[in-house]
């Protein structure tokens, strides 16, 4: 059986590739294009997954702000210049108020904004990702 083609997938940014982002980019990258950056140097990048500058990562048709509370306003005002009309933005904090509050304040309105709030994380997934990468080729396939 082929592959399926993957050459017009959406892509997607992540900023902040520690725990979370990785976690993220590990489910996803059969689906989805995967762009990734941290403040932190990345010594290599994980099979499907391209490291690169901020800017780039901002041209994703989807970004996932993966960063703790306190850094996500200086992040926001740093990034709204160089998202890409259309674009989704979405964080994955475990406390809501606040980062949505912010990523509408700070985001531009060409952007739509997600404020998650997840269900795991990289400590209680473990091994058990089954379920994650069948959610997301079926959402893939919309």
């Amino acid at each position: 059986m082929a592959s399926p083609d993957f050459s017009d997938r959406p892509s997607l940014g992540i900023i902040g590739f520690g725990a979370f982002g990785r976690l993220i980019a590990d489910h996803l990258r059969d689906f989805l294009k995967i762009y990734a950056t941290d403040s932190a140097p990345l010594a290599e990048a994980p099979e499907g997954v391209t490291l690169t500058d901020l800017a780039r990562v901002c041209a994703c048709d989807i970004v996932v702000l993966a960063v703790p509370v306190a850094a996500l306003g200086a992040l926001c005002a740093q990034i709204a210049p160089l998202l890409r009309p259309g674009a989704l933005v979405m964080d994955v904090g475990s406390v809501k108020v606040e980062p949505a509050r912010i990523m509408v304040a700070q985001l531009p309105p060409h952007v739509s904004v997600i404020a998650t709030h997840p269900m795991f994380g990289p400590q209680s997934i473990g091994g058990r990702h089954a379920g994650a990468q069948a959610c997301a080729l079926s959402h893939s396939r919309r």
